[in-house]
């Protein structure tokens, strides 16, 4: 779309938002609520029609759909001080002070950057009174243990592929520009996932699966005996499988990290001069997990001779690796792209890197898997970053 137009669908996505406003002001919640759908329906990815949504579901007292249309509105414009908030007031009501006390601490922490002296004051008083009731103990920071993670330092690097033999979607190459950051050296393991498992459980607040434990072919590495989750013997350190993109993103912010974003996961297996494995440009199976020499998953780190320039292993085969961003097709530039992190909105999630049984293309570092984020299968986990100091 050109700018004119992207200006016009705002001015009118504003006016209908107005409209809204005032209609809640006066308790008029479906009417609307009618004009916050009509506005999603033609500006899907406009972050305040969001906002409204979720208050309106607070007032009507549907409270896990407001959860979710915070969510959505801080999906697409995380700054958003208002929406951290507002989220924060509706895990309070349902009595969820830890996930309360952590979208106040965003929100205060937004406030203060934008100058906002009476949101921020709100959102202290908030902050005070869950810390008097000693919700703060449980939500000390994560101190990432970073001795089994690589560091890739802040830099360009060319991503995508041009060849001939590589997919559409791969195409064009072309350059990025990254901060640094720090990224898993292995994929996230049973053993790993377990110990989350037990915190948290396997479902999040809406009811989204974190991981299937009750696969009819028993290929699942992980059950549940007497209320605790377990690794079958032998399969500790075999990369987790079964689990959704929810899974790997709500494991990775439990542990302090984030998955990496699509650009972050390529630069990790490719480095910078443009290679198609993490090894070199020629195809090995023996390099790797692959369908040629596996028939499972292996335990994490078994072909060292594949390791990527990052020191980052499995990169190729295994398992597909959950990636943070929306999958859509690349922008067309002949400049540099600043630390991407995919489009605002879709419908699948970025799978990279192949699994066991995955051929020489899937195993491509270029490669560009994509499923539905609620998917889960024997050949899907993940690993995780975080930002660089």
């Amino acid at each position: 779309m050109t700018i004119t137009g992207t200006i016009v669908k705002s001015a009118e996505s504003d006016k209908l938002l107005d409209q809204a406003v005032e209609l809640i002001k006066i308790d008029k919640l479906d009417w609307a609520l009618e004009l916050v759908r009509e506005v999603i329906r033609k500006d899907p990815s406009n972050p305040r029609s969001y906002l409204y949504a979720g208050i309106i579901y607070f007032k009507k007292h549907e409270y896990g759909i407001a959860v979710k249309q915070y969510q959505l509105a801080i999906s697409f414009k995380e700054n958003y001080g208002v929406a951290h908030y507002n989220l924060g007031l509706t895990y309070e009501k349902t009595g969820k002070s830890k996930e309360a006390y952590a979208s106040f601490i965003r929100a205060r922490d937004l406030y203060k950057v934008q100058n906002n002296q009476k949101d921020y004051e709100d959102a202290l008083k908030k902050i005070k009174t869950l810390e008097e009731a000693g919700v703060n103990e449980t939500l000390k920071p994560v101190k990432v243990d970073t001795s089994e993670m690589v560091y890739i330092e802040a830099g360009e690097f060319f991503m995508g592929s041009d060849d001939t033999s590589r997919q559409n979607d791969e195409k064009p190459k072309h350059k990025v520009y990254l901060a640094s950051y720090w990224i898993d050296k292995y994929e996230v393991t049973n053993s790993q996932y377990c110990k989350f498992l037990n915190a948290k459980g396997r479902e999040g607040d809406s009811g989204q699966k974190w991981i299937y434990i009750g696969d009819k072919k028993g290929e699942g590495k992980i059950v549940k005996v007497k209320g605790i989750y377990k690794v079958k013997a032998g399969f500790e350190n075999h990369p987790v499988t079964f689990v959704t993109w929810y899974g790997a993103n709500t494991y990775a912010k439990w542990s302090g990290k984030r998955l990496p974003t699509e650009a972050e996961w390529e630069r990790a297996a490719r480095g910078t001069d443009g290679r198609l494995y993490p090894w070199g440009n020629k195809w090995y199976q023996d390099k790797c997990v692959n369908n040629k020499n596996s028939k499972h998953t292996r335990p994490v780190g078994s072909y060292p001779e594949g390791v990527s320039p990052s020191g980052a292993m499995d990169m190729a085969g295994n398992v597909l690796e959950w990636c943070s961003d929306w999958y859509g097709f690349y922008p067309v530039t002949s400049g540099t792209i600043n630390n991407p992190r995919g489009p605002y909105s879709g419908v699948t999630r970025i799978l990279k890197g192949g699994g066991w049984d995955d051929n020489w293309q899937c195993c491509g570092s270029t490669f560009r898997g994509n499923y539905s984020p609620g998917n889960y299968d024997n050949d899907l986990g993940f690993r995780c970053v975080k930002d660089g100091e």
